[in-house]
């Protein structure tokens, strides 16, 4: 069974409130935090990973042809869960790292596993926002 898809309008809109809302006066770094790691859950949860490119980190976000690579593999699959481990300071000031269970089902065997992520996020004090260090969930990782 294929999960649904938010309609591109509506995540749009979603990442258009994450930004301003990262602007906005007396929110505090860490609502902002709170804010992108949910914003985040549900796209990825959404199966709609070529919208979770905008979370990654532009200091270590992959070329081109490289993103194509690893969104191709995530055409092979539907996200079917995502739950969150945990939390806890990051390696660097500024970092936190989550740990997720993210589900998922071969679209072509229906098979189903489920793969740990460790999500390095670092804030960026210019921007006032979080960004993803660590890239996609890779699909290799069990």
């Amino acid at each position: 069974m294929n999960a649904p898809k938010l309609p591109k309008a509506l995540t749009a809109l979603l990442l258009a409130l994450l930004a301003l809302g990262g602007c906005a006066t007396g929110n505090s770094q860490g609502q902002s935090l709170e804010d992108t790691l949910v914003l985040y859950e549900r796209t990825v949860r959404w199966g709609d990973l070529r919208n979770a490119v905008q979370f990654l980190d532009p200091e270590s976000r992959p070329d081109a042809r490289q993103l194509q690579f690893e969104l191709k593999r995530f055409d092979q699959v539907d996200i079917t869960g995502y739950k969150v481990l945990g939390q806890a300071p990051g390696p660097a000031p500024e970092t936190i790292q989550q740990v997720v269970e993210i589900s998922v089902s071969n679209r072509h065997t229906a098979r189903e596993r489920t793969i740990r992520d460790v999500q390095t996020w670092r804030w960026d004090e210019e921007n006032k926002r979080w960004w993803l260090a660590s890239g996609l969930p890779n699909l290799g990782r069990r």
